[in-house]
């Protein structure tokens, strides 16, 4: 897993902290399984955008670290069956 960047949003007392996560996922992947991952993670409290390129298998996850985290992220990609390496 790679910390892509990391940015605190709102407005006064009301921040919340954005952090961006990268997964290199394994084998072959198609627009199937874009929408899976797009769908079931974009279901989890507090993400806010998943991306995958299909060119290179690379996920991008969105998320507030208030409401979840990045191991509970990957434990999902994993349930929903997708292997992946530590480091994109």
């Amino acid at each position: 897993m790679t910390w892509y960047f990391k940015t605190l949003e709102g407005k006064g007392l009301e921040l919340t902290r954005s952090v961006k996560m990268m997964l290199k996922l394994l084998g072959h992947l198609c627009p199937q399984d874009e929408v899976i991952l797009t769908t079931e993670l974009g279901k989890m409290p507090g993400v806010k955008s998943v991306e995958l390129n299909l060119d290179n298998n690379r996920l991008l996850v969105s998320f507030d670290m208030a409401k979840t985290s990045v191991d509970k992220i990957a434990y999902r990609v994993s349930q929903l069956g997708y292997r992946y390496v530590k480091r994109a």
